[in-house]
């Protein structure tokens, strides 16, 4: 039993994170305000508002409602949605999908959790001039030492909103000759270079301090010792998450017009940036295509493909069903329809599931308990297993690979080797066995032989540790296949030979004595 923390935390945020996209048709964006509201009963609450009358409201969950016909507030259109709120809370969360009726246009929210006796709100708009960034190569770099330039070119007047600690200069201006909007926005560079450093540098010591944390609980010391190291370490990963939202301000400038859309600059890009670089972008305006359907059947099923090719099959169950009733579907039609909800309802139970053990997994990466690495493998197979079932229903290479990634991850979970070093000696006829302290440990590519007893021996490798607690104990994290061999030298002049240990095939913890003779 060990703490297995942050080496599977990359292959959970596929399946843990939602964003709050924007669409280059729907915007939604929720707003602040909140108000309770006992006449729900316990139910928690959502009210879309928009100024048109032809949206359709729905979430992915069973039994949750669908907007029915908007009330008129003012000059805007109000959708209201009750969902039931589990006792439990485990499954309160929701991702609200908003479509155009008619049309095979729709947008998701991000993970919303729902508040018994409470309204959140949110407000869509319909844009009125699409837009979309592109990258344009420039080969002139940029004259001022220490800073870089970020040139935005667009047909349209743009916004930029950025963190006001990056910038050096800001210019907007209007170029003659080609009639094109530009942007100059000059950043200094360190203001986000030293808190990269900085955010790096924590990174190694909350590292270093959870090693420390998981050789206190390996030499099972004192709850009060690991309890302070264990705030040592929280301690330390609150500053982190401060400086993590830092950097993440730092590295976000979004763009946007009258009536369009928001785009953001690539972060990694900005991150990227040094001295005398220059990004050069162009904001173009897309043409709004948006099909409309003859019948019913036509829009029920568009909706269905759509979601479906997200990925978001329980949408999709529900789109296909009321498809077998929608006005314009012959029999055959009905038919299909039918079939493919009945499918879409086996894909949805196993995301279902397999979201269900992602949840436990980003639990368990997220812990400071201790975990049992058996019960973590069974969790990463049980979720490659039903991507696999994923795989073969739908042909989507997607899940083939994300299985695979998974079952990869498993050999990059490391174990553990612990255990005493004593010499052991007959006085009395009893067998006594006495703490050696400042002990280095060795890890070797050699395949294990007998000349590595010697201390002169030259192929010892690597030194992982010295060890010097003085009952001898000792305790290493090692990855499968790390090592052919650890040798054991003791700096004591009694003993005059090492010790070793094979461990080519190991991947399990261990534990046991390592005996030294004087």
């Amino acid at each position: 039993m060990r703490r297995l923390r942050l080496q599977i935390l990359g292959i959970l945020i596929m399946l843990t994170c939602t964003a709050w996209a924007q669409s280059s048709v729907i915007s939604i964006v929720k707003e602040s305000q909140t108000v309770k509201a006992p006449e729900l009963k316990g139910k928690g609450g959502v009210i879309f508002r928009s100024e048109r009358s032809d949206l359709s409201i729905t979430t992915a969950t069973k039994g949750d409602p669908v907007s029915g016909t908007p009330k008129k507030a003012g000059k805007l259109y109000e959708y209201e949605l009750q969902i039931e709120i589990s006792k439990t809370g485990t499954s309160n969360n929701r991702v609200f999908t908003v479509a155009q009726q008619g049309t095979a246009i729709s947008e998701k929210t991000g993970q919303v959790k729902m508040k018994a006796d409470q309204y959140q709100y949110f407000k869509v708009e319909m844009v009125k001039k699409p837009i979309v960034l592109e990258a344009s190569p420039d080969a002139k770099g940029y004259f001022q030492s220490g800073c870089a330039l970020i040139e935005i070119n667009s047909e349209i007047p743009m916004t930029l909103t950025y963190d006001k600690n990056i910038k050096k200069e800001h210019k907007a201006q209007r170029r003659n000759r080609s009639g094109a909007y530009v942007d100059s926005l000059v950043i200094v560079v360190d203001s986000i270079k030293k808190v990269i450093e900085e955010d790096n540098t924590l990174n190694a010591l909350i590292q270093t301090e959870n090693e420390k944390l998981d050789q206190l609980i390996s030499n099972n010391a004192s709850e009060d010792v690991i309890n302070t190291q264990d705030s040592k370490v929280k301690a330390l990963e609150k500053k982190k998450d401060i400086i993590e939202a830092k950097l993440s301000a730092r590295l976000n400038i979004e763009l946007k017009g009258e009536g369009t859309n928001t785009v953001i600059i690539e972060p990694e890009a900005i991150r990227g940036l040094n001295s005398k670089d220059k990004l050069c972008y162009n904001v173009l305006v897309v043409s709004k295509e948006v099909k409309v359907f003859k019948t019913k059947y036509e829009e029920m099923v568009s909706q269905a493909e759509s979601h479906m090719k997200n990925r978001d099959y329980a949408t999709a169950q529900q789109y296909y069903t009321s498809a077998m009733t929608a006005e314009g579907a012959t029999a055959t039609d009905k038919e299909a329809a039918k079939s493919s909800a009945e499918k879409m309802g086996r894909l949805a139970t196993v995301k279902a599931e397999t979201d269900k053990y992602a949840d436990k997994l980003y639990e368990i990466s997220q812990s400071n308990e201790k975990v049992n690495k058996e019960a973590l493998f069974n969790l990463i197979d049980q979720i490659a297993e039903r991507y696999d079932a994923l795989y073969n229903e739908t042909g989507d290479q997607f899940y083939k690979n994300e299985a695979s990634n998974l079952r990869a991850q498993k050999t990059k979970v490391g174990f553990v080797v612990k255990g005493r070093f004593v010499i052991s000696e007959y006085k009395g006829g009893r067998l006594l066995e006495t703490p050696v302290t400042n002990v280095k440990i060795y890890g070797s590519s050699d395949v294990a032989n007998e000349k590595m007893k010697k201390k002169s021996y030259i192929g010892k490798g690597t030194l992982i540790t010295t060890v010097t607690a003085s009952d001898g104990r000792f305790s290493i994290n090692l990855q499968p296949g790390q090592y052919n061999t650890l040798i054991f030298e003791a700096n004591n002049s009694d003993i005059e030979e090492n010790k070793y240990v094979d461990m080519i095939d190991k991947s399990t913890d261990l534990n046991f004595k390592v005996r030294f003779k004087k």
